[in-house]
């Protein structure tokens, strides 16, 4: 999880051909599941929220040639 570009591991001065990836962090720190402290009883994020969110993360790692999990 030391970036979220995917990087070849490297030991002892030598690629080892293990390619890091990051683990599914944009989606667990995503504001599309940010919850407010103390929700309302009734407290829910809409589907098409959580897509157009999800949508968003995507296209910008897209464009930056960065990961998405």
């Amino acid at each position: 999880m030391d970036d979220d570009r995917p990087y070849e591991i490297v030991a002892d001065g030598k690629p080892t051909g293990i390619v890091e990836l990051q683990v599914d962090g944009s989606s667990t720190t995503s504001r599309t599941t940010a919850r407010p402290a103390r929700p309302p009883r009734n407290f829910r994020v809409g589907d098409n929220d959580v897509v157009r969110g999800l949508q968003g993360e995507f296209d910008k790692a897209y464009k930056q040639g960065r990961w998405f999990c």
